[in-house]
Formats: C-alpha cells, sequence, structure tokens
C-alpha cells in the first residue's frame, strides 16, 4: 500500500505516441523491419489503466509484451490477447505504456502511450468549528466494493460501503491539525491511499482547488459545506470579479487575463439567511508585451525610481518605458547592449555600456550627458557599478578597469587579463572583479591591488558579495568558489559537467542560489553544503536568479520557460512559457515582474520585454538578491 498526497487534477492528459527503439535484455534484437502492432489505445480510470492494441498488419507475431514507466514492469501475452488491464497505479502520475510485437527471431519497435492516471475519487476534507466533513466522488471501477476510513483522532478506522461519499468526523478539538486517510477497497485488496489534512477552527466559506494558476487553466470552487452544517441552502450567488457569475454551489471557473481576483460568494439558507464571503485567487500570465527590434541578451532590465523601465538590446537600442508598455523614448547607441544592465544613480541619472567600448550617462528625458569612451574596440560587455561616492567602475575587454567619476572622467586605470565579469562593490569600499587571466581582483578604491585569487579558469561571471563579506563567483574550470574578504578560499563546489553561467545570488538567510550549464539550478548553505537542485531547465541557463521577500526565486532557461521556485526546497510555484530567455528578471510593483527575450525564428520573429503577472513581493531584504546586487543595480551591497 502507498502513500501520497491529494493534488486534484481532473483531466486525463494523453500527451503523445510516439515510436521508438528497444532492446531487451531477454529478447531478441528490436528490428525496425518486423511489423509493429498496428495502434495502441488507453482507457484510464482510478488506479487503473485498460490498454488495447490492433495486430501488426503483416507478420504474425508468436508474442506481446507488455511494459510500463516508472514501475519499469512487463507482463508477457498470448498472441491471441489484444488488450491487458494494469492496476494498482499511481493517481497524478505519468505513466509511459508499451506494446511490442514478439516474433520467433526478433522483437519490433516499441509502439508507446503516455497516460495520466486519473483522481476520480477527489477527497476533500472540509474543516468546522469541532469537526471535519470528509467528501469524495466514486471512482469509475465495476470491481469496487467499500472504503477503509482512517483518522488521526483516537486512530479510529471506519469501514464504508461503496455507497458512501461523505462522512463527519465530530468532537475534534478546534487549533489541532487531524489527517484523514481514505483507501477505495477493490475484489482483489486494497488500493492506495490518498490522505487529505484539516484544522478544525474558523470555518472558510469559499473552497478553491488551486489559489494560483496559470491564466486559462481552471479552478474548482466549492462551497464548504462545513460551514452551515446540517442547514440546506437556498441559493448560491458566486462573482468572479471579471464579470462572470455563477449560480451553482459548485462551479468551475477560468480567468483570461493575468493578476489577482477577489473571489465572492453569498448564499442563502432556507430560512432566508444571508451569508457572504471572499477569497483572493493570483493568475499568472502576461500582462503586457513590448516588441524590440533584436534579442535582449544576459542583462537585466532597470526599474528606476518613477516607475520607468529600462532594456537595451543587441542591436544597440536603448529603450525607456512607461508602466504601462507603452514607449518613452528611444536612443540608438549604436554598440551591442550585451550584458550590461542599466544602473540608476542617486541624481535619477541612467548609466549603461555597450561594445562600442562606451560608458553612457543618460538622463530621464533621455538625453546623453556624457560619454566615457575606453581604448578598446572590443568593448564592455559587463554592467557598471556605482559606489557611494558616485564614482563608477567598468571592467572593458581589452584588460582595462576604469574608475571614472560622475563627470565623465577618467580617475584611473587598472591593467589585468581582460574580461566580461562586471564590478561588485563591498560595504567598506573594496571593488572585486573577474578576468580572463584566471583571477578574481580586490581592489582598493584609490585602484590599488588588495590581493588577487587564482582559479584554474577564466572568471567571466560577475561576483556576489554575503553578509559577511564572502565572495561567491564561479569560472571555466567548472569550479564555484567562495572566498573570504582576505582573499583565502573558504568553499568550492565542482560541478563537474559544466561552468557557471550567471552571477550568485543570495536569500535572506544566507542560502547561495546559482545555475550552470547542466540544465541544472543549485542551493547552497552559507557553508558550502548542497541544499538542493533542480533540473528540468532548458539547455542551459545564461541568467541570474531574482529573489522576493516571500521566499521565492525567478528565473528563466534558454527554452524559453520562465520559473517560480520556492528557495526552501526549488519546488515550482509556477511556470509561463515566454520565449527564449537570455536576462534576468526585474521585480516591479503590485506581483508583477519583467523578461525580455531573444528572437526565435521559429514563432517569435521579434525580441520582447514582457510585464508578468506572477504574484511576487517585493525584492528580498538580502545582501544580493538580484544580479547587480539591488533594485538600483549599482553592483553594490544594499
Amino acid at each position: 500500500m502507498k502513500k501520497f498526497l491529494v493534488k486534484p487534477i481532473f483531466t486525463l492528459i494523453i500527451l503523445a505516441i510516439s515510436l521508438v527503439s528497444c532492446q531487451e535484455e531477454d529478447l531478441p534484437k528490436a528490428n525496425f523491419n518486423t511489423s509493429l502492432v498496428t495502434s495502441i489505445d488507453a482507457a484510464p480510470s482510478h488506479e487503473k489503466v485498460v490498454l488495447s492494441w490492433i495486430k501488426p498488419a503483416q507478420d504474425l507475431p508468436v508474442a506481446y509484451r507488455v511494459s510500463w514507466t516508472p514501475r519499469g514492469e512487463t507482463a508477457d501475452l498470448a498472441t491471441t490477447e489484444t488488450s491487458y488491464e494494469i492496476s494498482g497505479l499511481e493517481i497524478n502520475k505519468d505513466y509511459i505504456f508499451a506494446v511490442q510485437a514478439i516474433y520467433k527471431e526478433s522483437v519490433s519497435g516499441k509502439r508507446n502511450i503516455e497516460v495520466t492516471i486519473p483522481d476520480e475519487i477527489n477527497f476533500k476534507a472540509f474543516a468546522g468549528s469541532k469537526f471535519v466533513q470528509l467528501q469524495w466522488n466514486s471512482p469509475n471501477r465495476d470491481d469496487l466494493v467499500g472504503y477503509e476510513l482512517i483518522t488521526s483522532a483516537d486512530s479510529q478506522t471506519f469501514q464504508l460501503d461503496k455507497n458512501t461519499t461523505s462522512y463527519v468526523v465530530a468532537n475534534l478539538e478546534n487549533g489541532t491539525e487531524y489527517s484523514f486517510t481514505l483507501t477505495p477497497k477493490y475484489q482483489n485488496g486494497l488500493g492506495n491511499l490518498i490522505e487529505q489534512a484539516a484544522t478544525p477552527g474558523f470555518v472558510e466559506m469559499i473552497f478553491a482547488s488551486k489559489d494560483l494558476v496559470n491564466s486559462g487553466e481552471s479552478i474548482d470552487f466549492s462551497y464548504n459545506p462545513a460551514f452551515l452544517l446540517n442547514q440546506e441552502i437556498a441559493t448560491y450567488s458566486w462573482d468572479f470579479n471579471d464579470g462572470t457569475t455563477d449560480a451553482t454551489q459548485d462551479p468551475t471557473h477560468s480567468f483570461s487575463k493575468p493578476g489577482k481576483y477577489e473571489i465572492s460568494l453569498e448564499i442563502v439558507d432556507t430560512n432566508g439567511t444571508s451569508y457572504s464571503s471572499t477569497k483572493i485567487i493570483d493568475i499568472v500570465g502576461i500582462n503586457w508585451e513590448f516588441a524590440v527590434s533584436t534579442h535582449i541578451k544576459t542583462g537585466t532590465s532597470l526599474r528606476g525610481s518613477d516607475g520607468t523601465l529600462y532594456i537595451g538590446n543587441s542591436a544597440g537600442d536603448f529603450y525607456a518605458l512607461n508602466p504601462d508598455g507603452t514607449e518613452k523614448w528611444t536612443l540608438s547607441l549604436g554598440g551591442d547592449i550585451y550584458g550590461g544592465c542599466p544602473v540608476q544613480g542617486s541624481d535619477g541619472t541612467i548609466y549603461i555600456t555597450n561594445r562600442n567600448g562606451n560608458l553612457y550617462a543618460i538622463s530621464q528625458t533621455g538625453t546623453i550627458n556624457w560619454t566615457f569612451a575606453t581604448d578598446n574596440a572590443n568593448g564592455i560587455w559587463g554592467s557598471a557599478a556605482i559606489a557611494t561616492d558616485g564614482t563608477i567602475y567598468i571592467n572593458d575587454e581589452k584588460a582595462n578597469f576604469y574608475a571614472v567619476n560622475s563627470s565623465g572622467n577618467k580617475i584611473w586605470s587598472y591593467a589585468h587579463g581582460g574580461g566580461t565579469s562586471s564590478p561588485a562593490i563591498a560595504t567598506d569600499g573594496t571593488i572585486y572583479f573577474g578576468s580572463k587571466d584566471k583571477n578574481l581582483y580586490a581592489l582598493n578604491s584609490d585602484g590599488s591591488l588588495k590581493w588577487n585569487y587564482t582559479t584554474g579558469g577564466s572568471v567571466e561571471c560577475s561576483p556576489a558579495i554575503g553578509a559577511n563579506g564572502t565572495i561567491y563567483f564561479g569560472a571555466s574550470d567548472k569550479i564555484f568558489y567562495a572566498v573570504t574578504s582576505e582573499g583565502t578560499l573558504q568553499w568550492s563546489y565542482n560541478f563537474e559537467v559544466e561552468k557557471t553561467a550567471g552571477t550568485a545570488v543570495i536569500g535572506e538567510d544566507g542560502t547561495i542560489f546559482i545555475g550552470a550549464r547542466d540544465e541544472k539550478f543549485y542551493a547552497f548553505n552559507a557553508g558550502g553544503g548542497l541544499k538542493w537542485t533542480k533540473d528540468g531547465f532548458g539547455r542551459f541557463i545564461f541568467v541570474t536568479a531574482t529573489l522576493d521577500a516571500n521566499g521565492y526565486l525567478y528565473v528563466g532557461d534558454e527554452r524559453g520557460d520562465l520559473y517560480a521556485l520556492n528557495q526552501e526546497n526549488g519546488d515550482t510555484l509556477w511556470k509561463i512559457d515566454t520565449g527564449k530567455i537570455f536576462s534576468s528578471p526585474t521585480i516591479g510593483e503590485n506581483g508583477n515582474l519583467f523578461i525580455g527575450t531573444l528572437i526565435d525564428s521559429n514563432s517569435a520573429p521579434t525580441a520582447r520585454f514582457l510585464s508578468i503577472y506572477g504574484a511576487t513581493d517585493a525584492l528580498a531584504d538580502s545582501s544580493w538578491p538580484t544580479a547587480r546586487g539591488n533594485k538600483n543595480q549599482t553592483g553594490r551591497n544594499p
């Protein structure tokens, strides 16, 4: 008997039917020249599926083999059989079922079908005051004989007949969480148990299957019968706050536009007494998009102090957008803005670099105040950093590191091995940056060398600085480093397969988050221990995550998905298809965030800058919550 939690999914998804080759240890070698079964079909029900297939059109097999994953089980059948029932499957789980035709000297390839086993019971627990009402649906199973219900209240067990679909557990303590397990009983034994939990106390009138979904996804709403136990309701009046209403007890609704919705329900009982309640639902999706001529790469956008959004693209266009996504002004700077994030100084001036080798100081009205030109034809790939005294630091590809004053004049420069790393400034004024000569450099504010730490590869990613002064960075030797403010190694982690792809960010509890080009995202505790990893991203992550104060991180991948992940364990809160991403998210107000995309020749003839409602909170209050350290992107500890 297996235990798992209910996560309501009501739609059967048959994702794909595909042909793959195979070679089983105890079967003859697979041969595409032998005939496959003509087709395969699946009829799933609760914890069970019935497979059926049509025999090969030409050759007559001597047997069939049915296999399924992830359990890795098989069954061999006589050639007269063209259907097979598999039971004991987990609900809401994806399975791949395959049928092969076995011949005397060979075996055909597999004919596959992928099926999600539905939850037909939909077990729910409604908490009331000192009681919990349990409800469920009867599964579509002819072999159902009843249910076994176990409650954590005095470890009571109840045997219920197959026609029972609700039960009230009474005499409970308010404020105490109770667990309830329901196990269907079949003719051949017990099924998988399903568990729910509820805490008696204040009674919510509205129950929702989910309180956060992507736009267009359905939510099942229910009136909580525990709200007025044993009281008949005469009318239901739902208002979804999107112009639609419903008068049924348990409606299903989807929202086409993203945002935060306050759902309301008014009920009237048979005595004429009315009751009302509300519930907040978050709908994730794209608010608006702004088309740009070409790629938005690596850099993150800036949300200025007045709400203006600043972005650059690889054609050298620098845009200022109003908060509603309309264009405010555009400058053509000529050189690719690749990796360069806009930065806002204390006086409101916007600074941006590009691959012409220039640093620009731009007013909020779009006027270029001044330009500082380096002597590097290969340009600047990283962002500027601004110290508390207004000094601006930049790193160019020719191996010069510059300090420039707020008037655009050079204060000093420092020669090194060249690099794309953006500077990071510590609270004591020390400036850190990486170089292609395999060093992380620490400079004093007067341009003198404080120390350098040598790695086994070029240091092209920008460093992040922890609250205790520790510097975190990756190198092309596939190693992620934590170095103290004195320049000694604190700990390191070898990714082995691929190097890190972006700058680390640091959570409020000191957790360090970093993406690597092995299609994984990593979380380390402050001592270097691996906290969790998350895979399933695109080919690699080129970008840096952004952390919010509500405990979530936001990161995109090259495949074209933007994720919201739980900082504690890496679980996905939501995922949205945006188009290919090489830039980092920017957090705005009212639950919104912003991200730039690449041109995709297959689906997106132009790159896009997107405003997305993601139920985000404010930027995390940590030492380095975003690619450039703070909301103004000055490259220093907040």
